[in-house]
């Protein structure tokens, strides 16, 4: 094979049709026939091969481009699953319950709303994680509304709608540091051109569920549920400052600029170890929004 063929750049149109053809590719084979997506995407690569031969690309040159791509993406990969060890033993540990009894109690119905976009902001461009502030915080916000007897839609709306901001401009996001690696770009300089555009639709977003929340939340949840709500927590759960010594160590370690995958691991052996020792001492039951 000739390795010093002329590479040809590929016209906008080349690239629309071929971008055009793998989705229809892909819809059709899931939609039509049922495929797996991982069946769909392989598909699609062998079906691409001669277009991208066409354009003077040899398949060594390919297999290169794919295992540099599959680098680039192993952090988000093992990110996601730490993320989901956090999840569990946070919830297990009694650390969004903790959340959850404090924050019923404190926040104004009428400002939750906004309370929880502000709030899943902080927590997501602290961790750089989306999935986790939603699997965390997120579901003592949605335990808290559910205690204050606010719709559920405009609270999980609330929610990832903070956290994906949040993850967006983070320079510990994991899509955030792909993105700029793919494109070969500064990070900050790709952070700086988001604001551009997330910001000014951050700030409506905000208005708006600022305005649903006083339009929803001025008499809030009735006394008896949400004593309903405390009394269970407090029975089932270790509540207390311990359960947030997770949530400190997690804090402290990325603002040390530590690895996200391992602070957030680190945060969830705390949490599997204070279950275990609370296990010893209370009783617990899994965590889940249809016991409140």
């Amino acid at each position: 094979m000739d390795l010093n063929k002329e590479i040809k750049t590929p016209s906008i149109w080349y690239s629309i049709i071929i971008m055009v053809m793998i989705i229809v590719l892909i819809m059709s084979g899931i939609l039509v026939f049922e495929a797996t997506i991982e069946l769909m995407l392989l598909i699609a690569l062998m079906v691409t091969i001669p277009f991208i031969s066409y354009l003077g690309f040899s398949y060594k040159q390919l297999q290169e481009a794919m295992l540099s791509m599959m680098s680039k993406a192993l952090q988000p990969s093992m990110i996601v699953l730490v993320v989901g060890a956090m999840i569990g033993a946070w919830l297990i540990s009694g650390t969004v319950p903790t959340l959850i009894y404090y924050g019923i109690q404190t926040i104004s119905p009428g400002y939750f709303f906004v309370t929880a976009l502000l709030f899943c902001t902080i927590v997501s461009l602290s961790t750089g994680t989306s999935w986790g502030t939603m699997g965390t915080a997120g579901v003592a916000l949605m335990g808290i509304s559910h205690g204050l007897e606010l719709p559920a839609g405009m609270s999980a709306g609330a929610i990832i709608s903070g956290a994906y901001f949040g993850d967006k401009i983070s320079p510990l996001s994991d899509s955030t540091n792909l993105a700029a690696a793919i494109m070969e770009t500064d990070l900050m300089d790709h952070v700086k051109h988001m604001l551009w555009t997330t910001t000014p639709a951050y700030i409506l977003t905000a208005l708006v569920f600022l305005f649903l929340g006083l339009s929803y939340g001025q008499d809030g949840g009735s006394l008896s549920n949400i004593d309903t709500m405390t009394d269970f927590l407090s029975s089932h759960y270790n509540l207390g400052w311990t359960p947030m010594i997770p949530v400190i160590v997690v804090v402290v370690l990325l603002i040390m600029s530590k690895p996200p995958i391992t602070s957030i691991f680190i945060g969830a052996a705390i949490a599997g170890i204070i279950a275990i020792v609370s296990a010893s001492r209370k009783p617990w039951t899994r965590f889940t929004m249809a016991t409140l």
